[in-house]
């Protein structure tokens, strides 16, 4: 899949299974992100609504002029999901809580909600209040397996 930067649409981005990759001139040359090992599986990549050099994907990439690439999944993370203007991404942890990241900070586990059976949650929106919404689920199968969450506050409620 390639993505178009909202910012700079000359910008596009790419990741599959053979690495990550962008273009500055509307695909006409292709430049390869070293820095992003070839992984078994590749995911959408999402970019950074305002930020051209702000692009992520679903294997836990974050990118900025003043960061470089950050390999989220070293820190923690198993997706990313989403990021806003401030730079701040949520998705799922690979321990299972939901996280939210940013570059000042690192990752922060959310959490799941309050439920002895959920064994995961997984941010999926993230506003410019850093709330962020997503559902929080458990493995063994029930009548109501996922539930949707805000996390706002500091604190994760239905």
């Amino acid at each position: 899949m390639v993505v178009r930067c909202p910012a700079q649409p000359e910008r596009l981005w790419a990741q599959h299974h053979n690495g990550i990759f962008r273009s500055d001139n509307a695909a006409t040359r292709w430049e390869t992100i070293s820095e992003a090992a070839p992984g078994v599986f590749g995911f959408a990549l999402p970019v950074h609504p305002k930020d051209p050099d702000g692009g992520l994907g679903r294997h836990a990439w974050y990118y900025s002029d003043e960061s470089g690439l950050v390999d989220l999944t070293a820190q923690g993370a198993q997706t990313a999901d989403d990021i806003n203007d401030a730079g701040f991404v949520t998705g799922r942890s690979n321990a299972g809580p939901a996280y939210l990241w940013s570059p000042a900070t690192g990752l922060q586990l959310i959490g799941t909600l309050p439920d002895p059976y959920d064994d995961y949650a997984q941010g999926l929106g993230l506003n410019e209040s850093n709330q962020a919404v997503g559902f929080s689920a458990f493995a063994i199968p029930g009548p109501d397996p996922w539930r949707s969450f805000l996390w706002t506050g500091g604190a994760m409620q239905e």
